[in-house]
């Protein structure tokens, strides 16, 4: 068995109370982790949803606009609450 198949298998067997602690603390860096961590399964999105948007780094307008479209989507893919 490989390294990288016995840390899946063990992260898979963690408590979600310990997965849904990783995604809160990873979600305020800015925004660079909640997306990256979207993207890796349909799972993860989910349970990353509720916490994606509580750091966030906005430096104009044209991103203030794609995080309200991405905020849409979300809401209405993961059933999660509006800001």
């Amino acid at each position: 068995m490989s390294s990288t198949t016995s840390t899946l298998s063990a992260l898979e067997r963690a408590p979600y109370d310990i997965h849904f602690a990783i995604f809160r603390y990873a979600c305020t860096d800015g925004g660079r982790a909640g997306a990256t961590l979207t993207c890796t399964s349909r799972t993860v999105a989910a349970a990353v949803a509720p916490y994606r948007f509580h750091s966030l780094r906005l430096t104009s307008l044209r991103q203030i606009g794609q995080l309200l479209l991405c905020h849409e989507h979300t809401v209405r893919t993961h059933h999660v609450s509006s800001f």
